[in-house]
């Protein structure tokens, strides 16, 4: 499936379809936000984002193996942010889904962090639905968020199974005819062979 998006841009460098979506105009009190406490929140860079349709945003994060996925959950939720309130006043981006990808999954550790989060202990990956994302311009309305924490490993075991499942039903086992009128089935002189 094919959606718009880019990764590794600076948040003010962010386009949709060609289209810069950074509002030129910020006020004087939006423009101390973006730079307060010794930041440049403009320049912050989302590894993966994606929009797959009007008013959507995929915000995907991957990080290191070792990296403790817990002490990542805000990054999500300010990229977030800052697309819900910093974006051009004809493109409104008010519903996310937030993906944090790495190894180091530990769900003690994700609840500990937000205990709105759940565990899934069947598809071994944490998420929490139904996060506000505020809009503070004043002019709009609240967005929303979708979060889900999973480990490499475990995308890779979904892959796999999903991959499995596909080829079975392209590719389902012939049954073979025992029947003494049924040629051997080692027989491959007519280059029919069994998949």
């Amino acid at each position: 499936i094919y959606f718009s998006g880019l990764s590794e841009h600076k948040l003010k460098d962010v386009t949709i379809n060609g289209e810069p979506i950074f509002k030129e105009d910020i006020t004087e009190e939006e423009n101390h936000y973006l730079h307060s406490l010794g930041e440049n929140r403009t320049v912050k860079r989302p590894d993966i984002l994606l929009f797959p349709a009007e008013h959507k945003c995929i915000i995907i994060e991957l990080k290191t193996p070792t990296t403790n996925l817990s002490l990542h959950i805000a990054q999500i939720r300010k990229y977030a942010y800052f697309l819900r309130n910093f974006t051009k006043e004809d493109i409104v981006i008010d519903t996310f889904y937030g993906y944090l990808i790495g190894e180091a999954l530990e769900p003690r550790d994700v609840r500990a962090a937000d205990g709105d989060f759940k565990y899934d202990p069947r598809f071994n990956y944490c998420y929490r639905r139904n996060i506000n994302v505020v809009d503070d311009s004043g002019f709009a309305r609240d967005g929303s968020m979708e979060i889900e924490i999973i480990q490499y490993s475990e995308l890779l075991k979904r892959a796999i199974h999903r991959n499995q499942t596909f080829i079975s039903k392209l590719f389902p086992p012939k049954e073979i005819d025992n029947s003494s009128d049924v040629k051997n089935s080692t027989d491959f002189s007519n280059d029919e062979y069994l998949i």
